[in-house]
């Protein structure tokens, strides 16, 4: 880890870091001495990877509380199309 960047030497891709791997994610961090730290990310967004020779350099974080508004919004219209689609089937059925 390097700030919010992390190195793997597996690959990573978009469709290893979705939405569910993303959940949760917790970081394991052990410095020269041996001593090791975790880091728990909730709801974390990937902003980016790139392939470099040292292996897969990607960024972690967690949304701003903006993003978090955002994603409960868009789940209340998706909720409500679904509804309103639902209720549209009943009725020209």
């Amino acid at each position: 880890m390097n700030g919010s960047m992390f190195v793997s030497q597996e690959e990573v891709t978009a469709e290893t870091l979705n939405a569910e791997a993303l959940e949760a994610v917790t970081i394991t961090e052990t410095d020269e001495d041996g001593e090791s730290r975790e880091t728990v990310l909730h709801d974390a967004v990937c902003d980016g990877i790139l392939h470099w020779p040292e292996g897969w350099l990607f960024n972690l974080r967690e949304p701003s509380a903006e993003e978090q508004q955002r994603k409960a919004m868009q789940e209340k219209i998706t909720m409500l199309e679904d509804c309103l689609l639902e209720m549209s089937e009943a009725v020209y059925a």
